[in-house]
């Protein structure tokens, strides 16, 4: 299906010869994807795109108090929807073994393992997360190939080799610059004492440019040997749990575009723009000119 949906979204823009990869793929696509996989209708794309990146807003740092309104009110909308699809699982008839994760969530349910609130709650923090970081990777790995022709070439060549620049692409552009920590008790980290009750940002796109880890840090290597050892898909219990989804996602997704194509460029008449964000490293737009290969 995600191959499948790549090629209907690069024929379009091969057919108008080009346009913004952000609406027809980076976004689009991982939103579709987090609707199957949680049991949610396709068909209801259009309006899960507009809840599916309010979360990575809320925590952007750059949001007005009156976008903060406007994204609660929001939130509270998907809320309700997800209340309502979860309920119309749970009347139906059970499947086993689960077919997405809503029919896991029922099961926990009844099985008294969580609260429906808690199961709702879960979708929620699923619909954002399966969104707006593959949409960050697909997004990046695309601008990063349309500024170099001869990396293009190369991954053409060597389609194996997509793996390892996909990989370099989460270190060089890792989609979520960070996450926000409470301390629980009085830490010390690199010589400076954090007390207790203090918050804290952990810049994960620091750490992967980090000189004692990485050589030539700012280098975008895809040949480089310590290719798997970034955070952007953070670490331990905090682990990305669709990290190898994501991998699969924009693999396919570079796939269909570089087979398809001959060349791939900025439009020049468009600037490539980011979201205002401190939080995410996401495109809200990046024009190409295509052609077919």
């Amino acid at each position: 299906e995600v191959r499948d949906w790549a090629r209907a979204g690069i024929a379009r823009l091969l057919a108008a010869g080009g346009g913004d990869c952000v609406g027809e793929l980076a976004n689009r696509i991982p939103v579709k994807v987090m609707a199957r996989l949680i049991g949610l209708p396709v068909g209801d794309v259009e309006q899960l795109l507009g809840w599916a990146f309010s979360g990575g807003d809320i925590l952007a740092g750059t949001t007005t108090p009156q976008q903060m309104i406007e994204l609660g009110a929001s939130t509270g909308a998907m809320r309700a929807y997800l209340q309502e699809q979860f309920v119309q699982v749970q009347a139906g008839a059970s499947h086993d073994p689960p077919r997405h994760v809503m029919d896991e969530l029922a099961a926990g349910v009844r099985e008294g393992a969580i609260s429906e609130q808690e199961a709702v709650a879960i979708m929620i923090v699923l619909v954002g997360a399966a969104g707006e970081s593959t949409s960050s990777l697909v997004g990046s790995a695309i601008r990063i190939l349309a500024e170099d022709k001869r990396l293009q070439q190369r991954l053409r060549q060597h389609p194996d080799t997509l793996e390892s620049f996909v990989e370099e692409v989460v270190r060089t552009e890792a989609p979520f610059k960070g996450h926000y920590r409470a301390v629980l008790q009085e830490t010390q980290l690199g010589g400076v004492t954090i007390p207790p009750d203090a918050r804290v940002f952990l810049l994960w796109a620091a750490a992967n440019r980090d000189p004692a880890v990485f050589e030539r840090p700012d280098a975008f290597d895809p040949e480089r040997a310590d290719i798997g050892e970034h955070l952007g898909f953070g670490h331990g219990i905090h682990f990305c749990i669709g990290a190898r989804l994501a991998r699969m996602e924009a693999r396919v997704i570079l796939e269909e575009l570089l087979c398809r194509t001959s060349d791939i460029g900025l439009d020049a008449t468009a600037p490539v723009r980011h979201v205002p964000s401190i939080f995410v490293r996401r495109l809200d737009q990046l024009h190409l000119t295509l052609s077919a290969a």
